[in-house]
């Protein structure tokens, strides 16, 4: 018996794309809070570029998350393309 459910792997997917899309505004806020710091100076500029750096990378997370996402999709019509082909038994 076939136990893989391609409701729940679309649950899953649209939940990590929830999860990346928070992600994605975390990051955008940060990055437009840090731009607007009144702060200068050399330690100004160290913070400002790691702070540049750290949300890069969660927004390359979030877009891992996304590609997470589509291969459950993917996944998920693979199984229904697969469950169609066989035959049915009443």
């Amino acid at each position: 018996m076939d136990t893989i459910d391609p409701i729940s792997m679309r649950s899953a997917a649209q939940q990590l794309t929830r999860r990346a899309d928070a992600l994605r505004t975390s990051a955008s806020t940060t990055a437009r809070q840090v731009d607007t710091m009144v702060y200068a100076g050399p330690a100004a500029d160290r913070f400002r570029a790691a702070a540049r750096n750290e949300t890069a990378r969660i927004v390359e997370a979030a877009t891992q998350l996304d590609d997470a996402a589509a291969l459950l999709l993917r996944a998920a019509a693979q199984v229904e393309a697969e469950r169609a082909q066989l035959p049915r038994s009443w």
